[in-house]
């Protein structure tokens, strides 16, 4: 099993690694099925509200823990904060 298909297990999947965490120094797109139950925009960032990750998590009625993508990706990657984005497509802290 990938690591994308187990986090949509968990609940979320990634879309997006930034220039702050690829290898390549660029922002990357992850090539990645987002299930149509993953409507919920999200961003992981660092304290110095650098944006690392981008993706979508569950937004259904399974009772999925919100900040398991910041509970999987934060400590590895130095995350501090998760945002998710609003009906008017401001970003909201969780």
């Amino acid at each position: 099993m990938s690591k994308q298909e187990g986090n949509k297990r968990l609940g979320f999947v990634m879309t997006k690694n930034t220039k702050h965490v690829s290898d390549s120094g660029i922002d990357e797109t992850r090539q990645v099925t987002v299930p149509r139950q993953f409507g919920q925009k999200f961003r992981l960032l660092d304290d110095d509200d650098q944006v690392y990750f981008y993706g979508y998590m569950y937004n259904g009625e399974q009772d999925f823990d919100e900040f398991t993508p910041l509970d999987y990706y934060g400590a590895s990657y130095g995350c501090t904060d998760l945002q998710y984005q609003d009906k008017d497509g401001k970003w909201k802290v969780l």
